[in-house]
This record gives C-alpha cells, sequence and structure tokens, in this order.
C-alpha cells in the first residue's frame, strides 16, 4: 500500500489492535498439519474465490523469486509463499495477509479451513528460516496499556509483523508524533527475518509466528499521548517445526517403535531429495526393495512414510 506521498506503507506493523483481548493460552490451531505440501498454485485453489486477482499475483511473487539474490534456500514456491503473504495487496473485502489473520485469530475455527494449504507451505517457509533473538518493534494508533498488564501472558494468534526500524513509527505515514500511540518493544526469540522475500526490504521485516506468546515486563505511559508497552516473547505452547514439512524425508521411525506395527507405502511429490528406509525396516519389510524404491525415483516420486498414512498399528 501506498500514502498519499506514494511512500511504501507496511500496515502490518500497525495491526496489533486485532488480537483477541483475552488472555488466551490454549486456543488450538490444528488442521493443516496432515496436509500435503503443495505448490503455491495448488495451495491457493480453495481461496481464490476470495482473491479474484490472485493468480496474477502469485505470477509477481514467482518472478520476484527468480530475480531475488538471497533465496535463503528456500525453495521457489517457500519463497513465492512468504512474498505473497507480505505483498500490501487486497480487495474492498481487505488484504491477503489479513484475510489470513483474522482466520488465525477467529473463534470459528472453520474459517481457517480453506487457508490450510497456504498455511502449510508458508509456515514450512517461514520454519526454514534462522530464529532471531533479538529486539524488534510494531505499534497502534491509540492507547492500548489497558489491555496489556505486567506480569500476565498474553498469545497473539495471528503472524505479528515487527521490525528491526523503531524509527519508523515517527513518520506521520505511521504513527507520527502528536497523535495517541502506543509501541511494542518485543524481545523475541524466534523471528523470521523475511527482507529478502518482501516488497518492503528496506523496513527490515520480522515476523513472529502464529500463536506466539508473550509476557509483559513493564509499560512506560509517562508521555503525553504515547506508551511504551515492553514485552519478552516466551515459549509458546505450539511447536510448528512439528507441523511442517522439509525438503528431506522426516525420520519417524525408530528401531524401538516399529515393531507393533504395520507398514502401508505411500508416495508423495513433496520431497525434492529421497532418503532409503534404515536397514531394520529393510528386514522386517521385504516389499521395500531396490526395485521399487527405484520406480519411485523414476516416475518422478519419491517414497516417505507418512505418521499418518503409513502406520497402522496392530489390534
Amino acid at each position: 500500500m501506498r500514502n498519499t506521498n506514494g511512500t511504501k506503507l507496511n500496515v502490518r506493523f500497525l495491526d496489533v489492535d486485532k488480537e483477541p483481548r483475552s488472555m488466551i493460552r490454549n486456543r488450538q490451531i490444528e488442521g493443516y498439519q496432515n496436509i500435503s505440501l503443495m505448490t503455491l498454485q495448488q495451495a491457493i485453489q480453495p481461496i481464490e474465490h476470495l482473491y479474484p486477482d490472485l493468480a496474477s499475483k502469485v505470477f509477481i511473487a514467482n518472478e520476484n523469486f527468480e530475480s531475488c539474490q538471497d533465496s535463503d534456500r528456500l525453495t521457489k514456491n517457500e519463497a513465492s509463499a512468504i512474498y505473497l503473504y507480505a505483498s500490501e495487496w487486497g480487495t474492498l473485502k481487505g488484504s491477503f495477509h489479513d484475510g489470513l489473520n483474522s482466520a488465525l485469530r477467529s473463534d470459528d475455527r472453520h474459517l481457517l479451513t480453506p487457508w490450510y494449504e497456504y498455511l502449510k507451505l508458508l509456515l514450512t517457509a517461514l520454519n526454514k528460516l534462522p530464529s532471531l533473538k533479538q529486539k524488534v518493534w510494531r505499534g497502534f494508533k491509540g492507547n492500548l496499556s489497558k489491555r496489556y498488564q505486567i506480569g500476565k501472558q498474553y498469545t497473539w494468534l495471528g503472524i505479528s509483523s515487527c521490525t528491526e526500524c523503531v524509527d519508523l513509527f515517527d513518520s506521520n505515514e505511521y504513527l507520527g508524533q502528536s497523535e495517541t500511540r502506543t509501541i511494542f518493544s518485543i524481545e523475541c526469540i524466534n523471528g523470521k527475518s523475511i527482507k529478502s522475500h518482501s516488497y518492503y526490504q528496506a523496513q527490515n521485516e520480522i515476523v513472529l509466528l502464529p500463536a506466539t506468546c508473550i509476557e509483559v515486563i513493564d509499560y512506560d505511559a509517562s508521555f503525553d499521548k504515547f506508551c511504551m508497552i515492553f514485552v519478552r516473547e516466551i515459549e509458546s505452547l505450539y511447536d510448528f517445526s512439528l507441523c511442517t514439512s522439509t525438503d528431506d524425508v522426516i525420520p519417524i521411525f525408530s528401531e524401538q517403535n516399529v515393531s507393533n506395527i504395520s507398514l502401508q507405502s505411500a508416495f508423495s511429490t513433496e520431497y525434492s531429495s529421497y532418503q532409503p528406509p534404515p536397514p531394520f525396516l529393510e528386514n522386517l519389510y521385504p516389499e521395500l526393495n531396490d526395485d521399487i524404491m527405484q520406480e519411485s525415483i523414476t516416475t518422478g516420486k519419491h517414497f516417505y512414510f507418512s505418521k499418518l498414512f503409513a502406520l497402522q498399528q496392530i489390534n
């Protein structure tokens, strides 16, 4: 989005007021974990009707990857998923990122269902980025000090966009210096820098994952029309790194837990590399032979084991 002066305006830095007001520590973000990892074009299909121009935005996101000098070792689909989220565009009903965050924050968890495929791809990408432990900032035009009590813990259910540049909020395009305003000083432990994959590279955007838990340390409201709230990120109830895929096969089998299960083979195009099963599995299941493995590779599919689809408990 651009303001009247033509300056790029990242409104994601200013949406903290949209977080639920209660101290929520137990709202679940579930369902997307079992979705297969898809291409970006496939992942947007369930939500494409909400954003008529979405296909063209995906094309632009893919083009940005081709010109990106630092891919952070992300695949094209992963990097483009971040760029799509970080682009400030939308319809009269709201921006793309606002639609996702509204679903994440909603009491009606069914609203999140159409976003599962895209959310899986986006979180897979973000989890590949290094986790940053540093101070970041986000703001709001208004006074939020009464919502946040010192010593209390809160959960930000949406994806929280922050910046490394606190001076950014002094500009009239953001908070200015004359209106009532709140700035959050956040000591994050799992921040993800998306600068290389954002339309707003100069603003050094750091995002916090959905359901980030924070604790209020202090606040300073001694200045007229200005409040600073100091918070620190604490360990979340949700470990999203366990719910997303990587380019490698996830080794979910062990010699200790495989003796009481039967195996059903599953094929997927989600992985760019092949790893053979461990030797003890080959001994237990002779059907996992080299011919099957080679066939899976030559057909463009990679054999992998899925906790949900490849395991069946023996009664």
